[in-house]
């Protein structure tokens, strides 16, 4: 290491990849597309940003990159040939625009604009407690009367207590 290469590396201390990160293989998840749609953003397992090309078949997959340019705030990464794509879950990815977590009777009354509930399936009515205006209203009686009870359990003690401290000062 000569002395451009030390000055280099200790005048930019923080934050930036060139010289250090050139060259280097490593694992990528591409996540969405650049700001100037000429790239797909990938993270590596630092969550460094790596610019990959914008192929399609990158989208939600973990790419094996060779960095070969690096700024301030970006690498640029290329593909290797022999690097296999894999999905890094288990269940595949929603395409663009598709919302996780909505069922088909939710997207209908939702596209209904209607208030009754959804149909569910026998099964699902079992695991999803039923909740009412009924059982809050007798919860929140449930609770009045303890703290009725607790309000008078401690005055009724107070007063016994109080009366046996004066009763001892009183002899």
């Amino acid at each position: 290491m000569n002395e451009l290469d030390l000055y280099r590396i200790l005048s930019h201390p923080f934050g930036t990849w060139e010289a250090i990160q050139i060259g280097q293989t490593q694992q990528v998840l591409v996540t969405e597309e650049s700001f100037d749609s000429q790239y797909f953003v990938a993270h590596n397992r630092f969550y460094e940003q790596v610019l990959v090309p914008k192929e399609s078949a990158f989208m939600g997959k973990m790419v094996e990159v060779n960095i070969y340019e690096a700024g301030k705030h970006f690498m640029k990464g290329s593909p290797l040939l022999h690097s296999k794509l894999y999905t890094p879950s288990i269940s595949t990815p929603l395409a663009k625009g598709k919302v996780s977590g909505l069922t088909e009777d939710f997207k209908e009354q939702l596209s209904n604009g209607s208030n009754s509930p959804p149909k569910t399936s026998a099964g699902a009515e079992n695991s999803v407690p039923k909740t009412s205006g009924q059982t809050g209203d007798k919860l929140k009686f449930l609770y009045f009367i303890i703290a009725l009870f607790v309000a008078f359990f401690a005055f009724f003690m107070g007063k016994n207590i109080l009366g046996y401290k004066s009763n001892i000062l009183n002899m």
